[in-house]
């Protein structure tokens, strides 16, 4: 359903590329608009994406046009070229878990990309409607969810953006995964330099930093997040958080009888899916759809982050392999029992420090690129506003050229009329000094009266 309008949007019935017109909006993010519009040839809705990004561009006042913002062309054709890049991922696709693109072009200094319509609504918009899922509804979404995110990752392909928002189920209830805007062809060696590109609470610590490994166990993380806010209502504490200090609560742990509703094995599914570190979850689609079924060895043990980070394998082994080698050099001189303590003490205090140091860096990169963006921002907006200024004194001065020359022609004008008045008094004292042109000549005028008598045989006047 369209939603209400947009600053920056199209006018409703704008049509494009001369058969799509434009009927509404249905949504808008920080790098495009997407519209409801209508097929005029085939009479059909479909939904066309429009790149334009609020940070570097701006519609013309013929209300079509896209301009990038001054200083940002560079940045805004690349954004461009990412978002063909989106249409061509999507292209690839024909699985009925995601949304098919129809068509690509460019028009109006900007590009388009014609999709399917979808009727329904977000699986947000139904959580914030019912609350929670039950294990069957749970199921109908997640399942085909799963294969659908295995084409993907089949084709070289993360998605790096999963969420509840980013899930479409249709009128009949099957769901689709949306907005591959941060998708990138990056499975294998290249995932280790990637652009940041996360929502909090649903992105798992390697997407808070350009240099973390990514891999299909990226979307894992994403995925378990989405599932954990469907069966509990709430999405699990954010990565760097869990890193430093783990508050996460198991899936089993979160009250409201889920122990109960849920399989054992799902809620041990969406737990290893959301392991902080990235080789304690599944590595594939097909692990996890292995988790879900119950059709594993035995369930991973998900360690806090604190000892994630000091690399305490002795809380991943079993007590009889933990207590043997400690009982026997334990039992050696006093000097070496306290060698071995101060190193365990200095090993686990080096691990503390460095999980430490690696938040405290992974924050600040987050503040300092928060603190970049807002400043580019700041200056943006003082470029725009320069730029309105001067658009205003270019007006002005406009106004008063016009106003100058308006007065030049009334000048003109008037001195027109002052040379033509001039003329009319200076002919009519020319008038008054001549006479009039055929008065008759006086008699002496002519040599006399009988000379004039002779002549004109008219009676002298004199």
């Amino acid at each position: 359903m369209a939603q209400q309008e947009h600053r920056d949007a199209l006018p409703k019935g704008t049509v494009l590329r001369g058969r799509y017109r434009i009927e509404g909006i249905l949504g808008a993010g920080g790098y495009a608009i997407t519209y409801l519009a209508n097929h005029t040839g085939l009479n059909q809705k479909v939904a066309i994406k429009e790149y334009l990004p609020d940070q570097c561009a701006v519609r013309e006042a013929d209300h079509a046009t896209v301009r990038p913002r001054v200083d940002a062309a560079d940045e805004y054709a690349h954004g461009l070229k990412r978002f063909a890049e989106e249409a061509r991922t999507l292209a690839k696709f024909k699985h009925p878990g995601i949304v098919p693109v129809t068509d690509i072009f460019e028009e109006n200094d900007t590009a388009y990309m014609v999709m399917e319509y979808v009727e329904g609504e977000s699986l947000q918009q139904r959580l914030a409607r019912e609350g929670t899922l039950d294990e069957p509804a749970f199921r109908a979404i997640f399942e085909p969810i799963l294969e659908a995110l295995d084409e993907v990752h089949d084709h070289g392909i993360l998605h790096r953006d999963i969420k509840p928002d980013n899930i479409y189920l249709r009128a009949d209830g099957a769901p689709v995964l949306l907005d591959f805007g941060n998708s990138r062809e990056d499975i294998g060696p290249k995932a280790q330099s990637l652009t940041v590109a996360l929502t909090p609470g649903y992105a798992p610590s390697e997407q808070y930093s350009s240099r973390g490994k990514q891999g299909p166990w990226t979307d894992i993380y994403s995925l378990g997040a989405t599932m954990y806010a469907a069966i509990t209502g709430i999405s699990p504490p954010e990565a760097p958080d869990r890193a430093l200090d783990d508050g996460y609560v198991r899936a089993g742990k979160t009250g409201k009888g889920i122990e109960t509703r849920f399989s054992a094995a799902l809620l041990e599914a969406i737990d290893q899916a959301l392991a902080v570190r990235p080789g304690d979850r599944p590595q594939c689609i097909e692990d996890l759809q292995d988790l879900f079924a119950g059709r594993t060895g035995g369930p991973r043990t998900i360690l806090p982050a604190s000892l994630e980070a000091r690399g305490d394998a002795s809380a991943t082994s079993s007590p009889a392999k933990r207590r043997g080698p400690a009982q026997a050099t334990l039992a050696g001189p006093r000097w070496r029992r306290l060698a071995i303590a101060a190193s365990v003490v200095i090993v686990l205090a080096a691990g503390g420090a460095f999980a430490w140091m690696k938040v405290q860096r992974v924050e600040a990169e987050r503040i300092a690129a928060e603190a970049q963006k807002a400043s580019l921002l700041a200056a943006e907006r003082a470029r725009a506003e320069a730029e309105r200024r001067r658009e205003a004194a270019r007006f002005e001065r406009a106004a008063d050229l016009a106003e100058q020359r308006a007065a030049e022609a009334a000048r003109r004008e008037a001195w027109i009329r002052e040379q033509r008045e001039k003329d009319e008094q200076r002919r009519k004292s020319e008038e008054r000094r001549q006479g009039p042109r055929n008065k008759p000549p006086r008699c002496r005028d002519v040599g006399g009266y009988e000379a004039y008598m002779k002549r004109t045989g008219k009676v002298c006047m004199l």
